[in-house]
């Protein structure tokens, strides 16, 4: 399981991070979302928290999307989970 740091955006007090793993359950797994939370808060979000459910897509090994009979005839599945972060308001 990795971050895709290349992915991650952020705008002001939002970001999105982006975790990679083999399976769904991994990347939806508590060890995932911490991930996520951690790497926000190490690229400027001091207190950050989930704005909402992630998303999830399959991709391939160079970070294509898969779908149809791309994801069919894949050789590499690796699931993606976008996470919505913001920062609290305290």
């Amino acid at each position: 399981m990795r971050i895709v740091e290349e992915s991650f955006e952020r705008s002001g007090p939002k970001a999105t991070v982006v975790v990679e793993a083999d399976n769904l359950e991994q990347v939806k797994g508590l060890e995932a979302r911490n991930l996520a939370l951690d790497f926000a808060r190490k690229n400027g979000l001091s207190v950050p928290g989930f704005t909402g459910g992630s998303w999830t897509e399959w991709v391939d090994e160079n970070g294509k999307s898969l779908l149809g009979e791309d994801f069919k005839n894949a050789s590499t599945r690796l699931v993606r989970a976008h996470y919505p972060v913001q920062e609290a308001v305290i």
